[in-house]
């Protein structure tokens, strides 16, 4: 091959190689336009938010012509973004608004109740005690029937007693008092010991510590007209048998029946 016909060669393939990196490079998309026509969006893929005339509400128009509505808040530090709904099921956009600002109060209720979990409750028997030494700094002395009262919760209560006051709920209460009645005791003990968990409970709310739980004590302790019930009085058949077993006792022993039987002496006297 001569000279001249090897140069012409040469150049041809030197054209057709610039020809074809040339288109190439021009294949490649660089403006945002082409980037969308190589890569067409999904079908259900949503576009842009807009902004309305409220705040933290934003609109979304969605593929197939319906919009959405989007709410947006900080909680402690943290962006949030919640689906208020759709135009279709018959949102607009005040009642988007107002479903905003209840799920932004429903969520800081919530953050607010796990700190008051976090931090340490009192136990039932915790504010017993409290109660108990607040009434010696109240009269200067212990209380008289404070032994009592210490025996008396100690025995009952053993089941909620540990337990933070604010967990304690009506069915723990109830379940005391079936467990009371169930020992055979009488209307009036039953009222007696549900009557000091709901002071202990109303002496916890007062100290403006973590509140106990709203208890409907009026359906749980018995009814002054039922105390009056447990007063029992002897039938004439039943003095009339006493008398005749006491006359078989001897007279210190038949005295002393006879003297509580007439002036209504206690068990305890």
């Amino acid at each position: 091959m001569s000279r001249s016909n090897l140069g012409r060669v040469n150049k041809f393939k030197k054209f057709t190689h610039e020809s074809a990196e040339n288109s190439a490079i021009s294949s490649i998309p660089t403006t945002k336009n082409s980037l969308l026509k190589t890569c067409p969006k999904r079908a259900n893929q949503k576009l842009r938010e807009k902004s309305t005339k409220y705040s933290g509400l934003y609109t979304e128009v969605l593929k197939d012509g319906d919009l959405s509505f989007i709410g947006r808040f900080k909680i402690h530090g943290k962006n949030k973004r919640v689906s208020l709904g759709r135009r279709s099921e018959g949102m607009t956009l005040e009642s988007a608004y107002f479903l905003r600002l209840q799920m932004m109060k429903k969520a800081r209720q919530q953050i607010s109740m796990e700190e008051d979990s976090a931090i340490e409750a009192p136990t039932l028997s915790d504010v017993f005690e409290e109660y108990l030494e607040a009434k010696k700094l109240h009269k200067g002395r212990p209380m008289n029937s404070g032994r009592r009262t210490l025996s008396i919760f100690r025995a009952n209560f053993k089941n909620i007693k540990t337990k933070q006051i604010h967990q304690i709920n009506e069915k723990d209460i109830r379940k005391i008092r079936y467990e009371l009645l169930s020992k055979g005791r009488s209307i009036k003990t039953v009222y007696n010991y549900l009557c000091l968990i709901q002071t202990i409970f109303l002496f916890n709310n007062k100290r403006n510590r973590v509140l106990s739980k709203q208890i409907n004590w009026s359906e749980l302790i018995p009814k002054l007209s039922d105390l009056l019930q447990t007063i029992e009085r002897l039938t004439d058949d039943e003095m009339n048998s006493l008398m005749l077993a006491l006359d078989e006792e001897s007279p210190q022993v038949k005295n002393l029946f006879l003297f509580a039987i007439y002036t209504g002496m206690r068990k305890s006297e």
